[in-house]
């Protein structure tokens, strides 16, 4: 990383906690029952998401920032602006379970976000997001996800059309979204740049059934600006439906994906792949249980051969909201297939195509492809808007035939390197801090004790260490 390049970070870092101060202080002034009965609605991950009617009424627009988040241009429609800015210390000791003989390696990721939301009255509407990302001291390998110059990281039309008691809308341009329990689809936000499509979808909504249609590509970065294109080498296409409390306390979703990609890699070789995935998720709340599982089969082809693959996710927790610090005990299992024997034909690999990260570690290191985990954890929320949370995580390859991979679908150690099932397991520890409508702190910690199917492999325990500061308007 240049000198150059470290300045901007460092720059970036200063601007985001004196700017902290600024919101801070705003949001003190806000607090006052006198002045404010009740905020905005929590900011979203999905900034599109964002629920904008407390500042429909002019009484709650008169700082200046808040008129930037409602600017009306006719009964109904408005025009409002956000942005994020994080930064984001992240260590590993060492890097790649040890395989690459570096022994630290330590960054500070920096993401700058700012969009503009058009709204108007009659239906349409326009979201444009604009993004840069840097990242200061790592010592490699580097990720197509590190680093990008300011380019347009979403940018869309929507285009709604009331059909009967229900509303149909087609979104076509560069997108973000999220899908169910985000086994299949998420944002990457463990990663510095999230993962975008560009893609054109129709969703639906009539009564307690919603959902969407989509075909699209993810973005294949560039460091120059405004240069970021469409992976034309990965066509990602589905159908997600949701129907809720189909009984109380159930929701259904059913699911079906398309993933077409050209020259990828698993423990048996290297060909194209087309892939289908069928499935289900079961969700929902019980009085102080909660619940979501996902059941899934996949199908298709790889290179000459077929693919047959499953892999299910199931956690529940339950929450004890009437006591000190609300504890809630929570455990997540995953099964996902693996490859039976790389010399047949047939693939037996799950892909979990863009899963959630982080999803089975807050090191953002492992992926549930052919991968038996289990994952009990605690959380705890001793103030407003302060949760911490502990657990440990063990994890096992579902075949010995095949290999262990690493986020996002990586290979990182052969199946044949080793006789044992055994990957290893997490000690994990977190906080997120809301501290107001504006700042957020997170930070976490990972120690990972290497099994002997990565330590016969050339792997080694490692410890992660994150800290990290959000400041959105």
């Amino acid at each position: 990383m240049t000198r150059k390049n470290e300045s901007r970070s460092k720059f970036f870092t200063l601007l985001l906690l004196s700017s902290s101060l600024l919101f801070c202080g705003k949001a003190a002034f806000a607090a006052d029952p006198a002045a404010a009965p009740k905020g905005p609605a929590p900011i979203q991950f999905i900034r599109y998401e964002d629920d904008l009617s407390w500042y429909a009424d002019p009484k709650n627009r008169e700082l200046f920032i808040d008129k930037l988040k409602y600017i009306p241009i006719s009964d109904s429609g408005y025009i409002s602006f956000g942005g994020d800015l994080r930064t984001q210390y992240e260590n590993y000791t060492p890097p790649n379970f040890g395989m690459r003989n570096l022994g630290r390696n330590e960054w500070l990721a920096t993401r700058a976000l700012f969009h503009v939301d058009i709204k108007s009255g009659f239906g349409p509407r326009a979201y444009i997001e604009f993004g840069r990302e840097e990242i200061a001291g790592k010592k490699g390998p580097f990720t197509p996800n590190d680093e990008s110059n300011l380019d347009l990281q979403q940018g869309f039309i929507d285009l709604p059309v009331a059909v009967g008691g229900g509303t149909v809308t087609a979104r076509i341009g560069r997108q973000e979204f999220f899908l169910g329990s985000g086994l299949f689809q998420s944002l990457a936000e463990g990663a510095n740049i999230r993962n975008a499509f560009d893609a054109a979808h129709v969703l639906f909504k009539y009564g307690n059934v919603e959902g969407r249609a989509f075909y699209g590509h993810p973005l294949r970065q560039s460091t120059y600006a405004f240069e970021d294109a469409p992976n034309l080498d990965l066509d990602h296409y589905g159908l997600y439906t949701t129907v809720k409390s189909v009984l109380p306390g159930l929701n259904v979703d059913g699911y079906f994906f398309g993933y077409d990609r050209k020259g990828n890699r698993f423990n048996q070789g290297t060909a194209d792949e087309e892939r289908r995935t069928v499935g289900t998720r079961l969700w929902g709340r019980s009085g102080p249980w909660d619940y979501s599982g996902d059941f899934a089969y996949q199908f298709g082809s790889f290179g000459s051969g077929t693919i047959s693959a499953w892999g299910s996710m199931l956690s529940g927790g339950y929450s004890f909201s009437g006591t000190p610090m609300a504890p809630r005990l929570s455990v997540t299992a995953i099964a996902a297939s693996g490859d039976r024997d790389p010399a047949k034909r047939t693939l037996n690999t799950f892909n979990p195509m863009f899963s959630l990260s982080p999803l089975l570690s807050e090191s953002n290191s492992f992926v549930p492809m052919n991968l038996i985990s289990v994952y009990p954890k605690v959380t705890v929320r001793p103030l407003d808007g302060l949760s911490i949370s502990a657990g440990v995580n063990a994890m096992w390859r579902q075949s010995k035939g095949d290999g262990v991979y690493t986020v996002p679908t990586v290979l990182v150690a052969r199946g044949s390197a080793s006789s044992s099932s055994y990957v290893g397991a997490t000690a994990e520890f977190a906080a997120l801090w809301n501290v107001n409508h504006f700042v957020t702190v997170n930070a976490a910690y990972t120690h990972f004790k290497a099994g002997d199917a990565l330590k016969e492999a050339g792997g080694k325990n490692f410890d992660y260490t994150r800290a990290g500061l959000l400041l959105h308007f």
